[in-house]
């Protein structure tokens, strides 16, 4: 496709409200990741297992959406409500933002006539904002759950770095099969 052809499909706006997208997108990312992460910390694993039958189960939980995530948190308890209320906000809104948001952009308001970049990048910056203040309280629930377990003079060991290196390898190993 030449650039010419290009500039006829998306307008500079248009293409400036795509860039902010990926950046609000990368921060829900970054947010659901943290959510995933303080999952791990409330997940129960059977007290004599072998490394393989542990790494099973906070498999499982890395694979989960938000949703079910906050359904677990909810349901081990030590959450507190208003923040599990919040969570689930934050879901509905990444869920929107995932599933919806583009479509209607880019298909509906553009067809109507209706569109308003600015207003769409105002939208997305503030969303952006959010998802960033939101990734902060989850961060440091997470940095205190590490805390109480004397998990965090771990990770910032030696020790912890390599373990970090393997699991991000065997995450990626993992995805890599199920393309």
């Amino acid at each position: 496709m030449s650039e010419e052809t290009e500039k006829t499909i998306i307008s500079d706006e248009e293409r400036q409200v795509l860039m902010q997208y990926g950046a609000t997108m990368l921060l829900v990312q970054r947010f659901e990741w943290a959510l995933k992460q303080l999952s791990l910390y409330y997940t129960e694993v059977r007290e004599k297992t072998t490394f393989e039958e542990a790494w099973k189960v906070l498999e499982t939980n890395l694979k989960l959406a938000a949703g079910p995530l906050i359904t677990q948190l909810e349901n081990r308890g030590n959450v507190p409500e208003k923040f599990l209320k919040e969570l689930r906000v934050a879901t509905k809104l990444r869920n929107y933002l995932a599933h919806e948001y583009l479509f209607v952009v880019f298909v509906v308001e553009k067809s109507w006539g209706i569109a308003k970049p600015q207003d769409d990048i105002t939208y997305l910056k503030a969303k952006s904002r959010y998802f960033h203040e939101l990734y902060t309280v989850v961060y440091s629930l997470l940095r205190e759950r590490q805390r109480e377990w004397g998990v965090d003079r771990i990770l910032d060991s030696d020790i912890g770095h390599l373990i970090d290196e393997v699991i991000r390898e065997k995450m990626l190993e993992d995805e890599s099969e199920e393309v």
